[in-house]
């Protein structure tokens, strides 16, 4: 390589009037240390330097971070692979800015040829390259030194051959039993000076460490999947997938949870100029959303499951260009009616090939990518009903379990017990008291149905529906809870002169009131003083509410009058229900 000017003057301009000053292109150190701000971290840097080695046919790919000598830095990092390794006609040309084999490519993972100079150099200010080219014996080394450049003592790239893999990373260039790879290529960041831990503001190695294993879990899930036979590690430890979507099979859960598989939602496809766009929705395992407030990190059978990082998913999409995953965050106005809660057990799967990159603003370093305005208008549509469904879903199944647990610890007794104390002395009712015995079946059997459809895989379904039967069919006074969609906070079943009421759990009032309060009462919500404190002004003010809401409820209609009689028997019976429910607590 010539270290001449790229331009020169003209051979006879010297001393001539008008002769035209000509200089370098570009002034080299100057452009390699602007190139150290291209907006990479230590994940996305190392993530340039995989796709490298796996376009390069690498089934072993090694990542290994060293530490400085006070353990407070990232010192050096390599990344090693089994491929086919780089000849030696293009080896020189490998860390020179703008060359690749694949310039704007759109098929492959990369496409400008800045990643593995613009990755290596934005954390470290030395990049060495050694590789053995498939069908030969040789090894051969190549290195960019800014130091060097700066001094002009390196004005050029070279390779040279050398004897043999580095000591210091020898022992990543072998398999599983040892043996040497037959070609590959170890990439080596050293005098790495952008990672450093410590200080008010940084990030610890070790949070840099975790983010690099997630990111390349989740980034090269569909590469880790079984059938592809590539397996990649990082500091020795093979990194297991990850799918936000649990659709793919990752060894950590199949070990806790075999089997079991997230629920798609819907699946399709958008047209742009004659590709296609994936988009995918899916539900996270039951068996992990198990009740509202487990924040993701508890199975339904008590397990902790934080290491699954379903928290982590809230209100992400996961963008996959060309099968690699480029990004994964919020992209603003997608999603229908903003961000919520329940969003961490949904994961949205947006694939694209990389024809459509201009669409997708997809920038050099593979990040922060943001869909044309016209695009995003027609992914926020796609997604607006399976993003509600699969919301619906979640509630729902909130509701269902919720209902089930609380009549499975008899939540209730202590009411019924009251109220059957007070039905000895008080006088039957009359609604319901003439059902025919074929009518009084047909509403018994609707009543159960109900509560069935609204806990449909409950193992203590049956004792709740035998226990609402039995007050059905013998007339007495009970309570219990069921869940539907509607405005309805309860439903009361008469017949045979008494009543069953059924409170409705997916009402807003139940959610976020009546079932925390329950919980707190059985200890499945454990607060301090000041929280109870809160809970207990929030209940009083939701009180305040509901009678607001009865009193909404009446002043609808034209002539308020019509319930005097029901709030006088409503008033008198809850007197009584509560001076029997105080012997009740002085007794207990």
């Amino acid at each position: 390589m010539t270290t001449s000017p790229v331009f020169q003057p003209p051979a006879n301009a010297a001393g001539s009037a008008d002769a035209t000053v000509a200089v370098d292109l570009l002034r080299a150190a100057d452009t390699l240390y602007s190139l150290r701000d291209s907006g990479y971290n230590l994940s996305s840097a190392v993530g340039e330097a995989i796709d490298n080695s796996i376009e390069a046919g690498a089934t072993l790919i090694k990542v290994a971070t060293g530490k400085s000598k006070d353990k407070k830095a990232i010192a050096t990092v390599a990344i090693a692979d089994n491929g086919r390794g780089i000849s030696a006609e293009i080896l020189p040309q490998v860390l020179q800015i703008g060359f690749s084999t694949r310039y704007n490519s759109r098929s492959g993972l990369g496409r400008f040829g800045m990643g593995l100079k613009t990755a290596g150099l934005s954390l470290a200010e030395r990049i060495e390259v050694y590789t053995r080219p498939q069908g030969t014996s040789s090894y051969l080394s190549t290195y960019l030194d800014l130091r060097k450049v700066r001094s002009e003592e390196q004005t050029h790239l070279s390779a040279e051959r050398i004897k043999g893999w580095p000591d210091e990373f020898a022992d990543l260039m072998v398999d599983a039993k040892g043996r040497k790879f037959d070609s590959g290529t170890l990439v080596v960041w050293a005098d790495v000076d952008q990672l450093r831990g410590g200080g008010a503001f940084a990030t610890g190695l070790q949070q840099r460490e975790t983010d690099l294993l997630k990111f390349i879990a989740r980034a090269y899930r569909r590469f880790l999947a079984p059938e592809k036979g590539i397996t990649i590690e990082l500091n020795g430890v093979p990194v297991a997938l990850h799918d936000p979507l649990f659709l793919l099979p990752n060894p950590r859960v199949e070990a806790m949870y075999p089997g079991v598989r997230g629920q798609i939602v819907d699946e399709g496809e958008i047209e742009v100029q004659g590709h296609k766009v994936q988009v995918k929705v899916a539900l996270a395992p039951k068996e992990f959303r198990p009740a509202q407030g487990t924040g993701g990190a508890k199975a339904a059978d008590g397990r902790e499951i934080k290491s699954f990082h379903i928290a982590e998913n809230e209100s992400r999409l996961s963008m996959i260009r060309n099968g690699r995953e480029i990004y994964y965050d919020i992209v603003p106005r997608v999603l229908p009616n903003g961000m919520d809660k329940k969003d961490r057990y949904i994961g949205i799967e947006v694939s694209f090939p990389g024809e459509l990159d201009d669409f997708f603003r997809v920038m050099h370093i593979k990040r922060m990518p943001e869909p044309v305005d016209k695009l995003k208008a027609e992914l926020a549509t796609w997604l607006e009903r399976p993003v509600k469904r699969a919301r619906e879903q979640i509630q729902k199944d909130w509701a269902a379990r919720q209902a089930g647990s609380r009549g499975a610890a008899q939540e209730h007794k202590t009411a019924r017990d009251v109220v059957s104390e007070a039905e000895r002395e008080a006088a039957r009712g009359r609604a319901g008291a003439d059902t025919p015995p074929e009518k009084a079946k047909e509403e018994i059997t609707r009543v159960l149905e109900t509560v069935r459809q609204a806990n449909p895989d409950l193992d203590e379904q049956e004792e709740r529906v035998d226990r609402i039967r039995t007050s059905l069919e013998e007339g007495r006074m009970n309570i219990d809870t069921s869940a539907w969609p509607g405005t309805e906070l309860f439903e009361i079943a008469h017949l045979n002169s008494g009543a069953t009421v059924l409170l409705n759990l997916r009402h807003a009032f139940m959610d976020e009131i009546y079932v925390k309060l329950g919980d707190v009462a059985s200890g499945k919500r454990p607060l301090t003083a000041d929280q109870v404190r809160k809970m207990a002004a929030e209940a009083e003010t939701a009180l305040d509410l509901l009678f607001l809401a009865y009193a909404k409820a009446e002043n609808m209609h034209a002539d308020p009058e019509t319930f005097t009689q029901l709030k006088t028997y409503w008033g008198s019976n809850l007197q009584d229900y509560m001076k029997r429910y105080s012997k009740f607590r002085l007794q207990s």
